[in-house]
């Protein structure tokens, strides 16, 4: 176990020298250890990640060797030895919240079982747990069992940001100046110079509104579109806001609102 401490420690630190802005991340099986091996293991029977794999995944967390955990919570909310229910709970509650918690969701074996938006609303409503991972991948590209459909209307109807690094970069962007008008409903703005740093403005996040005083960032609906380029073309009349992100997903305050009136 302590040669793994070693390994996932020493990649941590290769990826920072080379490139501190890249994230580190270990997805690993979804059960730390059961409460019949440790009192603060969960209420599980099953493999288990500290005694059988070797992994003191929280370790790395708590010593800032990993940026993200991803655990497989590949269960069904009522299986007998690992249910999904108990080991959600569990991993909301197992870390301290300074390193982010993204759950691993089954998608077959999820909608198959009709579970995956109950599944998504657990997650969401847990503390520290910052998101949810689909997989594998290609279930959603082939849409198997109409997920993607579902997602796009119900569970993820608007576009989502990447969680922030606090960790990796402090400061936040300058907010994005210089928007210019090219026809009715398309605009555009001065992009940020990318020097090779963490602090690099590399994406853009769009917002809509009806009214100005509606202009609130933080409202996840309002989000309509992030971009790599720095070009928008709005589908409807509103006002818009752009704002800008670095490496570290760090967002920058809002730029003057942008009135789409057609």
């Amino acid at each position: 176990r302590h040669n793994v401490d070693l390994l996932i420690e020493d990649i941590h630190r290769r990826i920072a020298k080379a490139k501190p802005w890249v994230r580190f991340g270990i997805s690993p099986f979804g059960i730390y250890r059961n409460k019949s091996t440790h009192p603060a293991g969960s209420d599980t029977r099953g493999l288990e990640n500290y005694d059988a794999l070797y992994a003191d995944v929280l370790l790395w967390a708590q010593k800032g060797w990993v940026d993200y955990l991803m655990p497989q919570l590949y269960w069904e909310t009522d299986h007998k030895s690992a249910s999904y229910l108990v080991l959600v709970d569990w991993w909301d509650k197992a870390t301290d919240g300074s390193r982010h918690i993204y759950v691993g969701q089954d998608v077959e074996r999820s909608v198959k079982k009709a579970e995956l938006g109950r599944k998504v609303a657990l997650s969401r409503k847990a503390e520290r747990i910052q998101g949810n991972c689909w997989w594998p991948g290609y279930s959603l590209t082939r849409n198997v069992g109409g997920v993607a459909d579902s997602l796009s209307t119900a569970l993820q109807r608007t576009p989502a940001l990447v969680p922030s690094y606090p960790w990796i970069c402090t400061d936040a962007p300058k907010p994005v100046s210089r928007i210019i008008p090219s026809d009715a409903r398309t605009f555009s703005w001065e992009g940020g110079k990318v020097a090779g740093d963490v602090s690099d403005i590399v994406k853009y996040a769009v917002y809509r509104f009806e009214s100005r005083r509606d202009i609130d960032c933080e409202k996840a609906e309002a989000l309509v579109a992030v971009t790599y380029g720095n070009t928008f073309t709005a589908k409807e009349a509103g006002i818009y806001v752009v704002t800008a992100q670095n490496r570290a997903n760090i967002e920058s305050t809002p730029s003057a609102p942008i009135y789409i009136n057609e």
